[in-house]
């Protein structure tokens, strides 16, 4: 997107002679190096993005280049040579490079993306399985203890009443 904003303010400037176009130029320009060292900082953990950054930012460079070469024909010879240097849609070509190059790049991040997302469901459905599992288990030896608990409750009282019984028959 900024790469088609370099080439509209370039031919702004082209066409009016407007000094504005041409700063707007350089700042887009310097904008565009700005977003590349973004992406590089962005996609550090990934070689394969970072040969496609490389390759974008190589078309990128030709792009400003071109521009700034173009402005300076339009500077040096007029309007009609600067022209002709457009009616080249050498500019155009690369532009459109450069957006191929991006939509690749962009298409490769949804697909890790989406990778990671499953990524992260499958453990999240991993850890709700174990949780249920430990669930179970707890629930399972709850109630193995509580029936021991209660055999052994059952016993004490039979044993209570057997002595209770057993003292008021030697009482009587």
């Amino acid at each position: 997107l900024e790469a088609e904003t370099l080439e509209g303010k370039q031919r702004n400037y082209i066409l009016t002679g407007e000094e504005s176009f041409r700063r707007t130029t350089i700042a887009v320009a310097s904008a565009i190096q700005q977003t590349l060292q973004d992406l590089s900082t962005l996609t550090r953990d990934n070689p394969h993005q970072q040969e496609r950054l490389g390759v974008v930012k190589s078309l990128i460079e030709a792009r400003i280049a071109l521009t700034a070469n173009t402005i300076d024909l339009y500077k040096r010879e007029g309007l009609a040579a600067a022209q002709q240097q457009i009616l080249t849609e050498e500019g155009s070509r690369l532009t459109e490079n450069i957006a191929q190059a991006v939509r690749e790049m962009k298409s490769e991040e949804r697909a890790l993306l989406a990778d990671r997302e499953a990524q992260a469901g499958a453990r999240t459905d991993r850890t709700k399985g174990i949780l249920l599992s430990g669930l179970l288990t707890a629930l399972v030896l709850v109630l193995i203890f509580g029936g021991q608990m209660r055999r052994e409750l059952g016993a004490r009282l039979d044993a209570d009443t057997a002595l209770r019984q057993s003292h008021e028959e030697l009482e009587h």
